[in-house]
């Protein structure tokens, strides 16, 4: 018995890890209008639809993984606004000093970014997304519909190339 069992352990360890997939289906669920807008108007994905690529970023400002995603949303925010694209950062807090808009927006001017950011402080929209963690990104096609997601920092390749696709 006790062979089996090892047998079966053994073979569970080598067999390939499942990739959680993402249970979201299109069309891109919107951003509600009562959540904080940082440093722009409120943004409606309907008001966006038929005329933007929508590249959504899910971060948290005191997130290490988020801090170095954000510098990459700046980039493609300046690379590719003028081609239609418009990147929205979604600050979803782990911790509650992060709920206060005066903190983000301190932060938002001290790292310089000058692309939307919405405060997700009851993470409403992280939930509609079916979003697991940070940072997420999501490329929303100007049909409104989710064209591509990726959970995490690997593949800003194949996603940069899926906003240039729109």
């Amino acid at each position: 018995m006790r062979s089996w069992a090892g047998a079966l352990l053994a073979l569970s360890l080598l067999a390939p890890a499942a990739s959680a997939s993402n249970p979201l289906e299109p069309p891109a669920p919107e951003i509600p209008s009562a959540d904080v807008w940082i440093n722009a108007k409120g943004l409606s994905l309907a008001r966006l639809k038929g005329r933007r690529v929508v590249v959504l970023g899910f971060v948290d400002f005191a997130n290490l993984n988020s801090l170095r995603a954000l510098k990459i949303l700046a980039k493609w925010h300046e690379t590719y606004a003028q081609s239609g694209v418009m990147v929205i950062a979604v600050h979803t807090p782990i911790y509650g000093w992060q709920r206060d808009p005066t903190i983000l927006r301190a932060q938002v001017k001290k790292l310089g970014l000058d692309f939307p950011v919405v405060l997700d402080n009851d993470r409403r929209v992280m939930t509609e997304y079916a979003n697991e963690g940070w940072p997420g990104f999501y490329v929303i096609n100007p049909k409104g519909r989710i064209a591509f997601s990726l959970i995490g920092e690997q593949r800003y390749t194949e996603l940069e190339g899926e906003i240039r696709n729109g």
